[in-house]
């Protein structure tokens, strides 16, 4: 019942661990990794096994700290098949143990620690475990890498670049071009992003022992970049190979329900959500679910998964779950309590899209000016999000700058004209407003309701969705 997008990350970190690190594992532990691909059956069965043979090992050996760097592997590779947090706690215990026993000539385990502090919301620790491994390794493309992903999602982002501009030339790998593709799309290069996760997806076809989980992963990114420059086919048709690849996966599951949401098909958005959440109560597709239902008109239904969605998102890790803060704002629910907690987030994680969050609770709040802040924050990486750039829109036109927010929301638009039912609605709305001779005083009056009319639509749901494949993401 933990948040989906940190196991995101957990993904990204994980592959470089399997795809860079097998030279530095024992001979048994490589043997594990590189086993012949098979159905995720299988493999589930393989893993469990293989979790099983280096308990026992340790139980035999404790002191042995490569068997524990193996075996808080396997257990974070469970995290991410299952979405069980416990195994995140139990790959930390064996992370902390594995370099309390070595830490030199460890280096794949800094990698681990990075990963699991990253899935616990712990971005201070997640970096102090990055640099540690750049300090073992200063040579290591993917370290370095691994070290800029993580100052990206601190907001970091002129540190994030300048590790960034360092691998930008080595030929890609799956350990590093997701990475890329990362830093790509927070910084307002979304069809650079899409190539280099295409690219990804060919590397992983061409990789031999990926299993299906992570092939599974590569493709739903890919799918995932699509839906945000607003190519919902090629979206679909990623998610459908994700599915193939690894039948039941809860994260592909949650995104296709993100994906229906926006489109306004709620029956489709249930469907998915429904089996989503049988694997993993994540707060933003319960979101959805409770959209859908309203939109469909059974109110008890919606409230279900109203209480569900938040009883889920207070058992998370961090000060905020995003995706569901979102969902509040957009509902006009808990602003007092959504502000307190991405304040306290933004206290040492200083990204867009907290600052988005911020801007968009101020203006629920009606306060506009504070909001306007918070949105120059949320805007200056030029991440091409066109639900970061509807808020601009409405925020500009709420304090009376009709140019930009004139600019703002025909941006949005351009990124994706599909990225919300009713947020397209209410953008092109408020474009008409503003483009009429006489309409930009009505605009603003309009826009500083924005929120709250969101709130009262089913189709809401539609900003936190597409948000939280982005905010929530990591």
């Amino acid at each position: 019942m933990r948040r989906l997008v940190f196991f995101t990350a957990v993904a990204l970190l994980a592959a470089g661990l399997v795809v860079t690190r097998e030279s530095a594992r024992p001979a048994a532990a490589a043997a594990v990794v590189s086993a012949t691909p098979r159905d995720p059956a299988a493999e589930a069965r393989g893993r469990d096994a293989d979790i099983a043979l280096f308990e026992r090992r340790i139980g035999e050996d404790p002191e042995s700290a490569a068997d524990r760097a193996r075996l808080g592997a396997l257990y974070l590779r469970r995290a991410r098949e299952t979405g069980n947090y416990a195994d995140v706690t139990r790959a930390a215990d064996q992370a902390e143990r594995s370099l309390a026993l070595r830490e030199s000539h460890n280096e794949a385990t800094w990698g681990l620690l990075a990963s699991v502090r990253l899935a616990q919301h712990d971005f201070t620790g997640a970096l102090e475990a990055a640099q540690a491994l750049v300090a073992a390794d200063s040579t290591n493309a993917v370290s370095r890498a691994t070290e800029g992903e993580i100052l990206l999602e601190l907001g970091r982002y002129d540190e994030a670049a300048a590790r960034f501009a360092t691998v930008e030339q080595v030929p890609a790998s799956l350990a590093l071009a997701p990475r890329l593709a990362r830093w790509y799309e927070i910084t307002g290069r979304l069809d650079r992003a899409v190539l280099m996760a295409r690219n990804t997806v060919r590397l992983a076809r061409a990789t031999d022992g990926l299993s299906a989980e992570q092939q599974a992963w590569f493709l739903m990114r890919t799918g995932d970049l699509e839906a945000k420059r607003g190519r919902a086919s090629a979206a679909d048709l990623l998610y459908d190979s994700a599915l193939a690849a690894h039948p039941g996966d809860y994260r592909v599951l949650a995104a296709r329900a993100r994906l229906a949401a926006q489109r306004g098909a709620w029956r489709g958005a249930i469907a998915a959500g429904d089996s989503a959440i049988g694997v993993q109560l994540d707060p933003g597709t319960l979101g959805v679910l409770r959209d859908a239902w309203l939109a469909l008109d059974d109110s008890s239904q919606s409230a279900s998964y109203a209480a569900a969605m938040t009883a889920s998102a207070l058992t998370q890790p961090g000060a905020i779950h995003r995706a569901w803060g979102l969902h509040l704002v957009n509902r006009g629910e808990q602003l007092g309590e959504v502000l307190r907690r991405v304040r306290r987030e933004l206290q040492s994680r200083h990204d867009v899209y907290g600052y988005d969050l911020e801007a968009w609770t101020l203006h629920a709040m009606g306060r506009d000016r504070a909001a306007a802040r918070s949105m120059q924050q949320a805007l200056r990486a030029g991440t091409e999000d066109a639900v970061l750039w509807y808020h601009a829109g409405v925020i500009a036109a709420a304090v009376g700058d009709s140019a930009d927010a004139r600019g703002h929301l025909e941006r949005a638009l351009a990124l994706n004209p599909s990225f919300g039912v009713d947020e397209v609605e209410a953008a092109r709305a408020l474009l008409a407003r503003l483009r009429s001779p006489s309409g930009a005083a009505d605009a603003s009056s309009a826009a500083s309701s924005a929120a709250s009319s969101a709130a009262s639509s089913a189709a809401s749901s539609a900003a936190s969705s597409a948000a939280s494949a982005v905010v929530g993401r990591r």
